[in-house]
């Protein structure tokens, strides 16, 4: 124990022949930091700024690789005209309705895509559009119009033909208006052809006696007259 306390400088104060060092109480006011602590704050502010200063030279680097990548991927003659030509197709193209999604994706794929290149796509797509219907149309069966039977068309078709046959027997067979309503006084039974005759021969001979000046009368004596010709 002797040997081990005189190793660590502890001996004398132990056998008595060496005073106890009295130790000060560290200070409340005293704001200064240890040596040790000092020396190791200051290393982690070096090694902050060493890290700091690292990346934004690794920054710096990436952005100067990155704008001469974006020189070699932009092409010479694509200048602000054909930006705004570009956005004005792009604008023509996503106004289309759904049904032309495929040619929308068609035209996406296209490497250039001015106006002048778009106004030609939209024009021979709308050609081969109707150009499909057309076929479509000669391929459906035919309906007539007139009769609604498949198979024909109305130029064709008999009971049009008939048809007009007839109205032309019709009209070739009718005769005049008064011709026509004569026919249609000698279809009516003896009893009435007889009234009517006899009320036409009753209205003329009033004619006859009342005076022309009389307006209602005659005016009245025509009504009759009229009513008894249909």
């Amino acid at each position: 124990m002797e040997a081990w306390l005189k190793s660590q400088g502890l001996w004398r104060i132990v056998s008595g022949s060496q005073k106890r060092p009295k130790l000060k109480p560290p200070s409340a006011n005293n704001n200064n930091p240890p040596a040790d602590s000092t020396t190791t704050s200051a290393t982690a502010a070096a090694e902050a700024e060493l890290r700091e200063a690292k990346t934004l030279e690794l920054q710096d680097a990436w952005d100067a690789k990155s704008d001469e990548a974006a020189g070699w991927i932009w092409p010479k003659d694509f200048d602000l005209k054909a930006l705004d030509k570009e956005l004005t197709s792009m604008v023509l193209i996503r106004a289309l309705p759904d049904e032309y999604s495929h040619f929308v994706s068609s035209l996406l794929l296209m490497d250039k895509l001015d106006k002048d290149t778009v106004q030609q796509a939209f024009l021979t797509e709308e050609i081969q559009r109707r150009r499909r219907a057309a076929m479509a149309a000669a391929s459906a069966p035919l309906q007539c119009e007139f009769c609604s039977r498949p198979g024909h068309a109305q130029s064709t078709c008999r009971t049009f033909a008939r048809a007009q046959e007839t109205a032309r027997k019709q009209a070739a067979s009718g005769g005049s208006w008064k011709q026509r309503q004569g026919a249609k006084k000698a279809r009516l039974p003896p009893s009435q052809l007889r009234s009517v005759q006899a009320m036409q021969v009753l209205f003329r001979i009033s004619l006859i006696l009342l005076p022309s000046s009389n307006s209602t009368l005659t005016s009245v004596g025509m009504q009759t007259q009229a009513a008894l010709q249909q």
